[in-house]
């Protein structure tokens, strides 16, 4: 079963000044991860604000064996999320993806939700059958993330990055569209011990070390929460490793996923 409502994740703020202008990204492969080569700002439209926009929202899920949190409860905490920013900010829809951090011997992350559209109801003279066609095509969401396995690693930064590269790409596919876009969201749920990237592992423990391949996220709000769910000890620069993973200050950090 899913976490009841009473689970809830912190709640992101509304949109600031940031704009829908996403940067052009390009991309390669490297062994180990994705790697980040260099942007190029692309002019548009301010992002749409308050009631009535869409949303392009991409989730990271942390299968990793160091957090306290399961399968049910990541995808509880999700379902949640998605819940709350449709209430909050009743958007005319919502966008969604859903990663989960790779393994291993797979550190690549796997898709758990592929890309969903979830649109308001158009309710007419029958507004509570709207209502609950949206609500069951959020739990929809939510049912299909259970289907998620837990892992054995924790390759946080190539999921970061890979949640990342898809919300800039789905966002800009949207806007030549012409959509009214508010700023995208992405959503990372771990406890935050990195286990794959050298780079920020290596901040992490308080050493000197080049700095990891960051991602742009000046023009995303980011959300990371579950920081204390975790059964290692709290390292002392947990959170300089994971700020390294970023550029751009709309990141908001959170002990947990539930309040």
């Amino acid at each position: 079963m899913l976490l009841p409502l009473s689970v809830m994740l912190h709640t992101f703020p509304r949109d600031g000044a940031a704009t829908a202008s996403l940067a052009r990204t390009w991309v390669r492969w490297a062994v180990g991860g994705l790697v980040l080569l260099g942007t190029s700002s692309a002019q548009a439209a301010p992002a749409c604000r308050g009631t009535g926009c869409e949303i392009v929202t991409a989730i990271g899920l942390d299968r990793s064996p160091s957090g306290r949190y399961d399968a049910t409860t990541l995808c509880g905490a999700a379902q949640r999320f998605l819940a709350d920013l449709w209430r909050s900010r009743q958007p005319n829809a919502v966008e969604i993806v859903i990663f989960a951090t790779g393994t291993k011997n797979a550190p690549e992350p796997i898709v758990v939700v592929p890309w969903t559209r979830i649109e308001r109801g158009r309710g007419g003279f029958a507004p509570d059958a709207a209502r609950r066609s949206e609500r069951a095509a959020i739990d929809a969401v939510g049912k299909r993330c259970l289907a998620m396995q837990m892992g054995d690693a924790s390759p946080i930064a190539e999921m970061v990055r890979k949640v990342h590269m898809d919300a800039v790409a789905r966002a800009k596919s949207l806007s030549r569209d012409g959509v009214n876009l508010a700023t995208p969201i992405l959503l990372i749920a771990s406890d935050g011990h990195e286990t794959a990237d050298k780079g920020v592992i290596a901040i992490q423990l308080g050493k000197k070390t080049k700095p990891p391949v960051a991602v742009d996220v000046s023009q995303l709000d980011v959300e990371w929460c579950g920081l204390a769910e975790t059964t290692e000890q709290v390292l002392p620069h947990l959170q300089d490793g994971l700020r390294a993973i970023f550029t751009g200050r709309n990141i908001q950090f959170a002990a947990s996923c539930a309040r």
